[in-house]
């Protein structure tokens, strides 16, 4: 029996977040709370995260995130006839060929150059501002504490790859995550202020966030006319399932450069998803945790009468930790 995820469990959590959150004259409205808690546990959660566990339906995002791979690909290996105006022809391309990397490559060091100044400039100016609210008089700054950034995603990439505990099965893509990791400490400070500036500049935009919430809506939510909400999605049967998960692969063939690849590389970036207990486990421990970021005053490490009066129950605490990890989830 697949595992489902306890809608007791979202309840308890819902409100909690609900009594912290809203105003004292809505959150002391028991109707008004219960109303809210049951749309967002029903249509939301309940319809969203039983989804986003299924391997297809993560198979089905990835394609719509990266494409659908390039099937109509014609290779054509006409032989040419060798001349001597073919040579010249040969000769100039590689010229031209080589004249615009050189002009490439000046144009991408301005931009580099000016991309640290720009960073170096923000940077400036939020310690400035900080100062002028007395923030930093007040708590100053560890300069010799590292965010190190750039650590954990080169964690993830080798943890995907399988490259932590057998770094030889590819060793083009461990040359490469070595001396990724070799630059990264070299340029950690300048990486620690580059990556913030980055996301708040192009991932955390309004024009971004609000295509990725339309995007979100559109596949989690469908709808039919006039914005009412429409049938269920058709469960797909096992061979389409199975065609999902090939167009993922072909399409991760596509995208990985072959020098790095591997015969088994795309199946072992796809078999961690490939169990619903799984990805169940891991949407609430992803759920426990944006929830905990967003409210810790509700967690365990809260203040207890905040969370008795969140709650409501008492001496009970509730845990959104290993504490609570065998109700949350049951098969």
């Amino acid at each position: 029996m697949a595992p489902f995820i306890d809608p007791t469990y979202l309840r308890v959590s819902i409100d909690a977040v609900l009594k912290t959150s809203l105003p004292p004259e809505d959150s002391g409205s028991e109707l008004e709370r219960s109303i809210i808690r049951e749309i967002v546990v029903g249509p939301v959660l309940g319809g969203a995260l039983p989804k986003l566990a299924q391997p297809w339906f993560i198979h089905q995002i990835l394609l719509n995130v990266l494409g659908k791979p390039n099937q109509a690909r014609t290779e054509s290996s006409n032989p040419r006839t060798r001349s001597s105006h073919g040579i010249l022809v040969f000769i100039l391309t590689t010229i031209q060929t080589i004249s615009t990397l050189c002009l490439n490559l000046i144009q991408l060091s301005q931009q580099l150059y000016h991309l640290a100044q720009t960073v170096n400039a923000s940077n400036g100016n939020s310690k400035q501002s900080q100062t002028r609210n007395g923030s930093s008089s007040k708590d100053p700054p560890d300069q010799s504490h590292s965010l190190r950034l750039s650590e954990q995603p080169l964690l993830m990439i080798k943890e995907i790859l399988d490259l932590r505990d057998d770094p030889r099965s590819n060793a083009p893509a461990t040359a490469l995550l070595n001396l990724a990791e070799l630059l990264s400490g070299m340029f950690e400070p300048f990486l620690d202020k580059l990556i913030p500036y980055l996301v708040h500049k192009h991932v955390l935009t309004p024009s971004v966030l609000s295509k990725i919430i339309t995007e979100s809506t559109k596949t989690l939510f469908p709808e039919s006319n006039n914005g009412y909400p429409g049938p269920p999605p058709v469960v797909p049967t096992p061979e389409e399932q199975v065609d999902l998960r090939q167009n993922v692969e072909l399409r991760l063939k596509e995208l990985i450069p072959s020098i790095i690849q591997t015969p088994d590389m795309v199946s072992r970036i796809l078999d961690p998803l490939s169990s619903p207990e799984c990805n169940t486990h891991l949407i609430m421990l992803l759920y426990d945790l944006v929830i905990i970021t967003l409210y810790p005053e509700i967690g365990l490490g809260g203040s207890r009468k905040v969370r008795e009066s969140a709650f409501g129950l008492g001496g009970l605490q509730l845990s959104f930790g290993d504490d609570m990890d065998d109700s949350r989830v049951q098969e």
